[in-house]
């Protein structure tokens, strides 16, 4: 829903039936709160990390893919098109573009495990969604090398699109790009955190082309050439280990460096999930907003933020931070538990830096003042954050989580909370029936996992949980097919109703780097019926999440 009114901002808010609806059966809207119009003020929109090639163009596991020759630029829209209401209401917005824009794959690729390519397309996408301006300022910026950077940037150069944070050369990488708001400049830098092993690496230098090296001399060189008081000074920054819960001392340093030079506000990305915010000196740091378009498979990879800042002139006011779910390679408004996974986890990291965090409708907000009554995090554990199916089927977006052989699997109605469960019907009753996560899971706070859950079944069935880890080094498509299974036990499901199970195992920083559980459904050709599954830490906290 969108709310107006005269003199204020527009805000947008999106909720589930079963979010607003009452065991009374009635229906409520948590309070939500407009900010006012005022000269001076403006509001910059920020999303995360964006790309729309590799798994966009060709799917594992028989999906469906998202983007196809013939239509790619309405499929790109499409893609976008939930998040083009929060988009289109921002004076200014950005994201970080993270990779090379070439109609074609380029020839020569830089010599690393991993590079992407988009079709230029995306730029006419991100326009009709409401973007201003992308950061080159990432390592997958130069991975096709002096020609998909020089595609790049005469793409970028023939748009709308503001840019910078990459160039031909060291000198006109370090540049900001600045836009004028009503007469307001905007000055934005772009910086990749490190130079990368590979030769060439993915950095300018004076005689090569590039993204921006964001070293501390880098940083303060230009912040020190570039700020002016009469503007808005923004940074964002590349940096910090993958998948992890805060930045590394480096990024945290360089961070902090960039306000202590005239940074205004410090946008970060990289590690592809959500790190927490900070108001440090008055400016406000966000370390990591997570993905945006991306098409990772790490379910931890697909609960992002977008954030809505107001700046009063160079100060900031205040922060508004949307939940979203990267569902199937597709940014949507984060509903249920994915909304309360993500909330939880920025209010956690954010009060760990004296920074409150307070609700507005479906949103987080960090205030200036930080005077409003903070929340808390709630008292749910679980990294699953897909388990009560209420947002299984929203937004047309095609569901990737789950996956069974030998079964086919829909949502059904007879829930034992909310409005949805998932009903598995066994095909053929003499060959196995298995259940659970299409892919491993990879991030693991603790050396102990419970998996636990409600199943239900009118004819009586034994559900029996194995454990397969993939191997180190082994590629997740053998491993998903050949890794081994150990067995976790059983429970035997005796009546129709809803009947708790669960199963502990081995969290795998040690054994491997990435794990599924998997459920056999034996006895039964009648469907049945899972919800509130989680999977929630027992054991020690793992060390080095920080990195």
């Amino acid at each position: 829903m969108k709310l107006s009114g005269a003199g204020l901002y527009d805000s947008v808010h999106t909720f589930s039936q079963a979010e607003l609806m009452a065991k009374d059966g009635t229906t409520s809207i948590p309070d939500i709160i407009l900010v006012k119009r005022k000269a001076g003020r403006r509001l910059l929109t920020f999303g995360g990390d964006v790309m729309m090639g590799r798994r966009y163009l060709k799917p594992q596991w028989e999906e469906e893919r998202l983007i196809h020759t013939s239509t790619r630029l309405e499929d790109m829209k499409s893609i976008l098109s939930e998040m083009k209401p929060y988009f289109e209401i921002a004076d200014y917005a950005a994201i970080n573009l993270e990779t090379t824009l070439a109609t074609t794959e380029p020839v020569e690729a830089a010599p690393k495990s991993v590079v992407f390519y988009t079709h230029p397309d995306i730029i006419k996408a991100l326009e009709w969604m409401g973007v201003d301006y992308v950061s080159l300022g990432n390592n997958h910026t130069y991975d096709y090398l002096e020609p998909g950077l020089e595609k790049t940037l005469s793409a970028l150069e023939n748009s709308k699109l503001g840019f910078s944070g990459a160039g031909r050369r060291e000198a006109e990488a370090l540049k900001p790009h600045i836009a004028y708001l009503d007469g307001v400049p905007v000055s934005a830098w772009g910086f990749v955190g490190w130079k990368g092993r590979v030769t060439p690496n993915q950095v300018a230098e004076p005689d090569k082309g590039g993204a921006a090296y964001g070293s501390e001399d880098n940083i303060q060189g230009s912040l020190n050439a570039g700020v002016n008081s009469n503007q808005i000074d923004v940074v964002q920054y590349h940096g910090s280990r993958e998948y992890s819960e805060r930045p590394s001392t480096s990024t945290e340093s360089r961070l902090k460096l960039a306000v202590d030079h005239g940074a205004d506000l410090v946008v970060a990305h990289h590690p592809h999930v959500t790190h927490g915010f900070e108001l440090y000196k008055g400016k406000l740091i966000a370390y990591s907003l997570g993905n945006f378009a991306f098409d990772q498979f790490f379910n931890s990879t697909h609960a992002a933020a977008v954030i809505n800042v107001w700046m009063d002139g160079d100060e900031f006011y205040r922060a508004e931070i949307i939940p979203i779910h990267v569902k199937g390679y597709k940014p949507v408004p984060a509903t249920n538990d994915t909304r309360r996974y993500i909330l939880d986890r920025i209010v956690r990291l954010s009060e760990e830096r004296n920074t409150l965090v307070s609700r507005s409708g479906g949103h987080a907000v960090i205030d200036s003042r930080q005077a409003e009554p903070a929340i808390k995090p709630s008292d749910r554990d679980d990294i699953l954050y897909v388990g009560d199916f209420e947002s299984y089927n929203t937004f047309e977006t095609y569901e990737r989580t789950w996956a069974a052989e030998n079964a086919k699997f829909e949502l059904g109605t007879d829930a034992r909370n909310g409005l949805y469960a998932l009903d598995v019907t066994p095909i053929n009753s003499d060959e196995p029936t298995t259940f659970g996560l299409k892919t491993f899971m990879r991030v693991y706070p603790a050396d102990r996992m419970r998996w636990q859950g409600y199943i239900k079944a009118s004819e009586g069935t034994t559900i029996s949980a194995s454990i397969q880890y993939r191997p180190t080094g082994m590629n997740r498509y053998e491993a998903l097919k050949n890794a081994p299974l150990e067995p976790l036990g059983s429970f035997e499901i005796k009546n129709d109703s809803w009947t708790p199970i669960h199963f502990e195992f081995e969290a795998p920083s040690w054994k491997s780097d990435a794990s599924r559980v998997l459920l056999n459904i034996e006895n039964t050709k009648a469907p049945v019926k899972f919800d509130d599954i989680e999977i929630i830490p027992i054991g020690t906290p793992h060390e080095g999440l920080g990195g």
